[in-house]
């Protein structure tokens, strides 16, 4: 790792916490965290890049889920640097039983990955009933950083999800008819999730 991703992150970080023309949200207040980018400074994985499967273009969170559903590899989410980008982006990807990063959406296996591990049904939760990401689900009042994160609790229920369970139902499916229905399923949650 050519070591980009901690310096952004750590300025990011920083600035989350300072005061906009005198001004600093209320809800800074209530976080343990300085914001997304503080959360996976300090808890967040480097992954070396192995593979990559890339899925639809700008759709990483959705493609990592589909794939961490699909295939049973974890979902992670973080920042990642692009080798041909100019800075770090928020980004889900999975990583396979080694630990190795598994690109889903970019056409490149190299870059720099930093991330947490979450289960997919914590992300289908965020991305569906909190329309945002697990680390920076801003629409419910960042829940994962109001309190000291002790790793994933794998203990937890979820709310059924039928995306979900459309997704591993397919990947158990053997006839085309069966397969074909749950694509066309999937398709449309796709989509609603992209508009």
């Amino acid at each position: 790792m050519s070591g980009a991703l901690r310096p952004f992150l750590t300025a990011m970080a920083a600035a989350w916490a300072l005061p906009i023309d005198g001004f600093r949200a209320p809800i800074a207040d209530e976080l343990v965290y300085n914001g997304p980018h503080d959360f996976v400074l300090q808890h967040g994985v480097e992954y070396s890049p192995a593979y990559c499967l890339p899925g639809a273009p700008r759709l990483c969170y959705a493609n990592a889920m589909l794939y961490a559903a699909r295939f049973g590899v974890t979902y992670v989410e973080g920042y990642a640097q692009h080798p041909k980008g100019v800075m770090p982006v928020p980004h889900a990807w999975c990583v396979d039983l080694e630990g190795r990063a598994v690109e889903v959406t970019w056409d490149t296996p190299k870059g720099e990955y930093l991330g947490v591990e979450f289960s997919v049904e914590r992300a289908d939760d965020c991305s569906w009933h909190g329309d945002a990401t697990v680390i920076d689900d801003y629409k419910r009042g960042y829940p994962l950083l109001r309190q000291r994160w002790r790793g994933e609790n794998h203990g937890l229920t979820w709310a059924y999800s039928p995306r979900l369970d459309a997704i591993r139902r397919l990947a158990d499916t053997q006839s085309d008819e069966e397969r074909a229905a749950l694509l066309v399923v999937l398709e449309a949650e796709l989509e609603e999730l992209a508009s």
